[in-house]
């Protein structure tokens, strides 16, 4: 394994790779900020569940990424291109980095587990996902990662980049892979099932229409995900097995391969909002609300208040309209009769 430590890497690549950084410091950290502030505020009440609570683990761990770790890389890589180096900053960057990567791609094998245990024993799900257990799971997947995220203090980066792919990146898909493979086929079994039933009956119920409807979204969920963890991650792992095992590499390829690695596994944690959340109406419509209410301060406290102010205008004015025709009617009684 070619080691380039101690030769520094090409300017214009630092000051790419510190641009590319401070870009992801706002589109991570906004969209999963915006993730957790809608489930955090929930303004439709709708977004209170197991999966959902999953995911708002994938967005803290997201979120990390944005406000840590990038802005300490484009510290790292602009002290990098002016050849000044910061031991105890690039420990920083890379601790933080493993750590949320690793608990991001745990908790996208989580989210997956969930589905599948909400497709496959529907009734019991609620009883045997609780809120208690999502707590305990996440506090599990983070301690997990951080255990992991250790061994770079022995083994070092590139090192530790293998431990990662084999430990994190496999398993989580495999999981994604089972998963997916298990939802259709109850799904596909569902279907035939309703075939079956609409050959007897030569028409589709509300419900049976409804299963088909649910089984294409869960299909096309699953296949978003698990096509982009792949997109994302078979360049990186392609790059990460050439660090480690390349013996004749040049030191500008070896800079451009550890660079590259580590933008495209950080720009995974910019597509999970948009994968995970922001393909479903319910979540774009919170996410709007959350943030009118974020910039306004008391937008929802002061249209409640102005609802209610127009409708104590309608009720005063309804019952002076009323008071007027029973004075009118009082008078028209005690008018006396011309005969």
């Amino acid at each position: 394994m070619v080691t380039c430590y101690d030769v520094w890497a090409p300017t214009n690549l630092s000051l790419f790779t510190a641009s590319f950084s401070g870009f992801l410091v706002l589109a991570v950290a906004f969209g999963n900020g915006c993730v957790m502030l809608a489930i955090a505020r929930d303004p439709l009440k709708k977004l209170r569940s197991p999966f959902n609570y999953f995911l708002f683990n994938l967005a803290l761990s997201d979120f990390t990424v944005g406000v840590i770790t990038m802005p300490l890389a484009v510290k790292h890589h602009l002290d990098e291109s002016r050849k000044q180096y910061n031991r105890p900053l690039e420990i920083a960057m890379h601790m933080s980095y493993f750590l949320s990567a690793t608990t991001s791609v745990f908790s996208l094998a989580v989210l997956s587990i969930d589905r599948f245990c909400a497709i496959r024993w529907p009734i019991r799900y609620r009883r045997m996902v609780t809120a208690k257990r999502c707590a305990l799971v996440c506090a599990a997947i983070w301690f997990t990662s951080a255990a992991l995220t250790t061994f770079y203090l022995l083994i070092g980066y590139i090192r530790s980049l293998m431990v990662f792919i084999h430990t994190a990146v496999l398993v989580t898909l495999v999981i994604l892979l089972l998963t997916y493979i298990q939802v259709y086929r109850a799904f596909r079994a569902q279907i035939l099932e309703l075939k079956r039933l609409k050959r007897a009956s030569d028409a589709y119920t509300y419900n049976q229409l409804n299963t088909i409807r649910l089984e294409k979204k869960v299909t096309r969920a699953f296949l978003w995900i698990l096509g982009c963890f792949i997109a994302s991650y078979t360049p990186a792992i392609i790059m990460i097995y050439i660090l480690e095992t390349c013996t004749h590499c040049d030191c500008t390829l070896w800079h451009c391969l550890r660079d590259a690695t580590f933008l495209i596994v950080s720009a995974n944690s910019g597509m999970n909002p948009l994968v995970c959340a922001f393909r479903l109406k319910v979540f774009r419509r919170s996410v709007a609300l959350a943030l009118n209410f974020t910039r306004t301060g008391k937008t929802f406290s002061s249209q409640r208040s102005y609802n209610m102010n127009i409708s104590t205008d309608k009720i005063s004015s309804s019952r002076q309209q009323i008071s007027t025709i029973s004075t009118w009617t009082e008078s028209y009684k005690k008018k006396p009769d011309p005969d």
